[in-house]
């Protein structure tokens, strides 16, 4: 005798699996361990939207021999739908895009290193480009000039004002210690600025 898988999917794609298989009555019902097996595919691109059991008695099937059919089923749905739908590859050149930037100026945290990134952002009709800050402060004074003194080393969500409960947007409190606020580990002292504009923290 054999044990035939009949496997469809949306795309009306069919594979049908065989296997040597000798009857055994089962000692429990096995309809619940048949579709608990073949609806496994978690790691594949299906889903059992279906899945129909048809025998003229309940027999017992291993579940290795469901696993081994299920996988191969599943296998070959995918060869098949390659074959039917193939992927096609379209080349685009970069420099057909000619959509404007949503700015009209951009400054040094860009990271605009070189021409091409440069010719970029104009080619988008930004107007004012700054260097990226390594790029300021090694002797190219094309940008504007950056305080050094105030880059940011961090932008952060996490605002200390926020997290005390001292946000004079969200909380309309004000803190009850005078302001500039610092980090401080070991010889290096930060200083704390706040952009409640943005709803964020820089650190400097």
């Amino acid at each position: 005798m054999r044990l035939l898988s009949n496997v469809s999917d949306e795309s009306e794609g069919r594979i049908i699996i065989t296997r040597p298989y000798a009857k055994d009555l089962a000692h429990k019902p096995q309809e619940d361990t048949i579709k608990t097996q073949l609806g496994k595919l978690g790691n594949t691109p299906f889903q059992a939207a279906e899945i129909k059991i048809s025998m003229s008695k309940d027999f017992f099937i291993p579940s290795s021999l469901l696993n081994e059919m299920r996988r191969e089923a599943v296998e070959k749905l995918m060869i098949n739908c390659r074959i039917r739908d193939p992927i096609q590859h379209v080349k685009i050149s970069a420099y057909d895009n000619n959509t404007p930037y949503p700015q009209q100026e951009v400054d040094y945290t860009a990271n605009v290193m070189n021409k091409k990134a440069e010719a970029f952002y104009r080619k988008h009709g930004v107007e004012v480009v700054e260097l990226a800050f390594e790029k300021e402060f090694c002797g190219d004074k094309r940008s504007k000039e950056v305080n050094a003194s105030y880059v940011p080393l961090m932008y952060t969500k996490h605002c200390l004002r926020y997290s005390m409960g001292w946000c004079p947007v969200h909380h309309k409190a004000k803190s009850p210690y005078k302001e500039p606020y610092y980090l401080i580990y070991k010889d290096i002292k930060l200083r704390l600025s706040f952009d409640c504009k943005n709803c964020r923290m820089l650190i400097l």
